[in-house]
């Protein structure tokens, strides 16, 4: 009896350890129905923002790890609610900050502010769909210190009230809305959320441990009668070599062993892999990790995608994105062009068609937009909210037959931008060609070489040259490569006369900075941030189109 305890205690403890090897392997926010990716529902793709959900770095160690995959990640509690209490337990890095938002409508959402950085104050915000502030206050407590923090905000008729780890907080000029999104946001330092616990004023209570437990009991009885039936062959087999007491410390042997080593793969896997940013099965976004990490990855995805199709278990992979609702479509193979009232993503088969097209009446005024994947709009909500569509809207109202054609390319330098319109697009003529340049040219020691060329070229053929220094976020320091590359893009634009647009000078000047929330990434700009830049742009494009052609 007591041995048959002791196999049972065995064949329960190895089942319950790779039961939570299993659910592990496939802790992932796409895999998780409770929240949505704000990030990736912008239809102008960013990067990170599909390996934020379908790979585990941002649930590793069950928690809600926001610092991932460059940062700024938003998410977004699935069901609207009508919130009477909402607790969240995190831990703030240095420097870090997280807000909590909630009262979500389609125009507009409220937020309380966290902040471990004195540039990011802690504040409860209004802020338009797009993320600019429209009403801000300041909390009790400008900065708290870094480490682990409990925030709860009570909701009634009279408005909300903040605690801070039991003291308060703030007071908040807002009730709980009928219905309203509850989410998280942080900026770019590392957020670590453990808990979140949301009352609604019917009495409802969610909870969120950010731990996969779907299928739990499935996925045991499963594996209790997969290693019951091992170790009753076992048993049987070694039996009838020997004794009965031989048979059960064999038995008891081969159990210990499967149970250390699921429990040895479960440490590994909790307290270091799980939290590698890796993604084999995306398109790099930098140069491709080690094969050490790259490879044992995507055998794993394998092997965990494979032993999950046994129990028809959902995986993250590119149809559940789609199953999800999340938008599809690659931005960077088409060519945003704004005309005629308004803008659109094209085939570069329909943008030289339009270009073959007989001139009706007055000659279009074309201005060409080069540049990376900033430029191109990624981390616009819609083509309409990027950058040149803004600019777009304010310069038609002077300009009749206005055409803005962006030939940015996603990872793209000068050198390569260069040769495509040189060998592709000269036909267009454009009256002017605003280049935003920066970050990808930083480390690319033919840029001087490429960008002088390129100038040469434009001015060869009367196209007005406007340069404009590449942003990038104040919370990541400006490196010497690229530095330096802005250093040649003033030069360049000092030596030719040319206007330059010292953009990252603007979006880091502290009463512009936190304005709202402008960055999905530390270079790539949310809608507001696209308006903000379009707003600097602006008056840089308009002179020259104004002046008679040469």
């Amino acid at each position: 009896m007591r041995k048959s305890a002791v196999l049972l205690a065995l064949i329960l403890s190895a089942a319950a350890v790779f039961t939570e090897l299993f659910l592990y392997s496939h802790n992932t926010l796409l895999e998780n129905d409770s929240w949505r990716s704000r990030k990736r529902d912008m239809q102008m793709l960013v990067m990170g923002s599909n390996s934020f959900l379908t790979t585990r770095a941002a649930l590793a160690g069950n928690a809600l790890n926001l610092g991932t995959w460059f940062g700024y990640n938003e998410l977004q509690f699935s069901k609207p609610l009508t919130l009477a209490e909402a607790t969240v337990n995190f831990r703030l890095s240095e420097r870090a900050a997280l807000a909590i938002l909630f009262n979500r409508e389609p125009e507009s959402f409220s937020g309380l502010r966290v902040s471990a950085n004195s540039s990011l104050p802690s504040l409860f915000f209004r802020a338009k769909t797009d993320g600019e502030f429209v009403q801000t206050r300041r909390t009790d407590l400008e900065t708290v210190e870094p480490g682990p923090h409990e925030l709860t905000i009570k909701f009634d008729e009279n408005g909300a009230k903040a605690w801070l780890d039991g003291r308060g907080f703030g007071e908040l000029p807002e009730i709980s809305l009928q219905k309203g999104g509850f989410g998280l946001r942080s900026w770019l330092e590392p957020v670590t959320i453990t808990r979140v616990t949301l009352k609604t004023q019917t009495g409802e209570l969610f909870e969120e441990s950010f731990r996969n437990s779907r299928g739990w009991w499935k996925v045991l009885l499963s594996l209790v009668l997969f290693f019951g039936v091992i170790s009753a062959l076992y048993f049987e087999v070694a039996k009838i070599r020997g004794t009965v007491t031989r048979a059960f410390f064999g038995c008891s042997a081969l159990l210990g062993v499967v149970l250390l080593t699921g429990t040895l793969l479960l440490a590994f896997d909790f307290f270091y892999w799980s939290h590698l940013q890796v993604d084999p099965r995306a398109a790099p976004l930098k140069p491709a990790d080690p094969l050490f990490v790259q490879k044992p990855e995507a055998l794993r995805r394998d092997a965990a995608d494979f032993w999950a199709s046994i129990y028809m278990y959902p995986v993250a992979n590119r149809e559940r994105l789609m199953m999800r609702g999340y938008p599809f479509g690659n931005i960077f193979e088409r060519i945003l062009v704004c005309r005629e009232g308004a803008c659109k993503l094209l085939t570069e088969e329909k943008v030289q068609a339009l270009i073959g097209q007989p001139e009706r009446g007055t000659s279009p005024v074309r201005v060409v937009f080069v540049g990376t994947s900033q430029l191109a709009g990624a981390g616009a909500a819609a083509p309409d909210e990027t950058v040149m569509a803004h600019v777009y809207r304010e310069l038609s109202k002077s300009i009749k037959g206005l055409e803005l054609y962006n030939l940015s390319i996603n990872g793209g330098n000068t050198g390569e931008l260069f040769e495509r319109y040189k060998s592709r697009f000269t036909s267009l003529r454009p009256r002017a060609m605003i280049f935003v340049l920066g970050v990808n040219d930083a480390h690319v020691e033919t840029f001087p070489e490429s960008l002088r060329s390129f100038l040469d070229y434009n001015e060869k053929a009367g196209v007005e040259s406007i340069l404009a220094l590449e942003p990038t976020s104040f919370e990541r320091p400006k490196g010497t490569y690229l530095l330096e590359a802005y250093k040649v893009i003033e030069s360049e634009a000092k030596t030719r006369g040319a206007r330059v647009g010292r953009l990252n000078d603007y979006m880091v000047e502290p009463d512009v900075r936190d304005k709202g929330l402008i960055w999905w990434d530390f270079v790539h700009l949310t809608s507001y941030g696209q308006k903000l830049l379009a707003q600097q742009l602006t008056p840089l494009i308009s002179p020259p189109l104004l002046r008679p052609r040469r």
